[in-house]
Protein backbone atom coordinates (compact mmCIF):
# COMPACT_ATOMS: atom_id res chain seq x y z
CA UNK A 1 0.00 0.00 0.00
CA UNK A 2 2.90 2.14 0.92
CA UNK A 3 4.06 1.82 -2.82
CA UNK A 4 1.15 2.34 -4.36
CA UNK A 5 0.51 5.75 -2.52
CA UNK A 6 4.00 6.70 -3.91
CA UNK A 7 3.37 6.54 -7.15
CA UNK A 8 -0.35 7.82 -6.82
CA UNK A 9 2.01 11.05 -4.71
CA UNK A 10 4.22 11.00 -7.89
CA UNK A 11 1.33 10.80 -10.55
CA UNK A 12 -0.60 13.80 -9.05
CA UNK A 13 3.00 15.60 -8.97
CA UNK A 14 4.16 14.69 -12.44
CA UNK A 15 0.17 15.71 -13.60
CA UNK A 16 0.74 19.03 -12.16
CA UNK A 17 -2.57 18.16 -9.65
CA UNK A 18 -3.03 19.51 -6.17
CA UNK A 19 -3.82 17.45 -3.45
CA UNK A 20 -6.36 18.61 -1.00
CA UNK A 21 -4.93 18.41 2.39
CA UNK A 22 -7.57 20.04 4.41
CA UNK A 23 -8.61 18.11 7.70
CA UNK A 24 -11.50 16.44 6.49
CA UNK A 25 -9.86 15.18 3.36
CA UNK A 26 -7.04 13.73 5.16
CA UNK A 27 -9.68 12.00 7.43
CA UNK A 28 -11.31 10.30 4.49
CA UNK A 29 -7.75 9.39 3.08
CA UNK A 30 -7.41 7.78 6.40
CA UNK A 31 -10.41 6.00 6.19
CA UNK A 32 -10.27 4.67 2.80
CA UNK A 33 -7.10 3.82 3.43
CA UNK A 34 -7.96 1.55 6.63
CA UNK A 35 -11.04 0.13 4.76
CA UNK A 36 -8.94 -0.91 1.87
CA UNK A 37 -6.28 -2.62 4.44
CA UNK A 38 -8.42 -4.34 6.20
CA UNK A 39 -10.56 -5.77 3.08
CA UNK A 40 -7.36 -7.18 1.59
CA UNK A 41 -6.16 -8.63 4.69
CA UNK A 42 -9.60 -10.50 5.35
CA UNK A 43 -9.12 -11.35 1.29
CA UNK A 44 -5.32 -12.89 1.67
CA UNK A 45 -5.49 -14.67 4.67
CA UNK A 46 -8.42 -17.15 3.56
CA UNK A 47 -6.67 -17.13 0.07
CA UNK A 48 -4.16 -19.75 1.81
CA UNK A 49 -6.96 -22.44 3.08
CA UNK A 50 -10.04 -22.15 0.32
CA UNK A 51 -9.87 -21.63 -3.41
CA UNK A 52 -9.83 -18.70 -5.30
CA UNK A 53 -13.05 -19.66 -7.23
CA UNK A 54 -15.02 -18.87 -3.55
CA UNK A 55 -13.42 -16.22 -2.67
CA UNK A 56 -14.19 -14.60 -5.76
CA UNK A 57 -17.89 -15.35 -5.27
CA UNK A 58 -18.01 -14.40 -2.12
CA UNK A 59 -16.18 -10.66 -2.63
CA UNK A 60 -18.78 -10.40 -5.25
CA UNK A 61 -21.73 -11.05 -3.03
CA UNK A 62 -20.71 -8.72 -0.67
CA UNK A 63 -20.25 -5.72 -3.44
CA UNK A 64 -24.21 -6.16 -4.05
CA UNK A 65 -26.35 -4.75 -1.59
CA UNK A 66 -29.28 -5.13 -3.64
CA UNK A 67 -31.73 -8.26 -2.63
CA UNK A 68 -30.94 -11.14 -4.51
CA UNK A 69 -34.01 -12.59 -6.96
CA UNK A 70 -34.15 -16.60 -7.33
CA UNK A 71 -32.40 -16.77 -10.12
CA UNK A 72 -29.27 -14.82 -9.32
CA UNK A 73 -29.56 -17.29 -6.02
CA UNK A 74 -30.29 -20.62 -8.09
CA UNK A 75 -26.80 -19.11 -10.49
CA UNK A 76 -24.95 -18.72 -7.30
CA UNK A 77 -25.73 -22.64 -6.34
CA UNK A 78 -25.10 -23.89 -9.82
CA UNK A 79 -21.73 -22.03 -9.87
CA UNK A 80 -20.72 -23.28 -6.05
CA UNK A 81 -21.79 -26.92 -6.60
CA UNK A 82 -19.41 -26.42 -10.32
CA UNK A 83 -16.53 -25.17 -8.43
CA UNK A 84 -16.64 -28.19 -6.23
CA UNK A 85 -16.75 -30.78 -8.69
CA UNK A 86 -14.12 -29.23 -11.27
CA UNK A 87 -11.45 -28.20 -7.75
CA UNK A 88 -11.85 -31.64 -5.58
CA UNK A 89 -13.56 -34.47 -8.42
CA UNK A 90 -16.84 -34.53 -6.88
CA UNK A 91 -16.17 -33.56 -3.50
CA UNK A 92 -17.83 -30.56 -2.20
CA UNK A 93 -15.35 -29.64 0.08
CA UNK A 94 -14.15 -26.18 0.23
CA UNK A 95 -11.38 -25.70 2.34
CA UNK A 96 -8.09 -27.05 0.44
CA UNK A 97 -6.11 -29.94 2.20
Amino acid sequence: MLIGSIICLLLLRIKKQKTTLTRLAIRHYLHAGADIFITMNLVYYPSQSISSGIISIIFSLTLNHETLTNVQLSGIILVLIGLGVYEYGGKVLWIKK
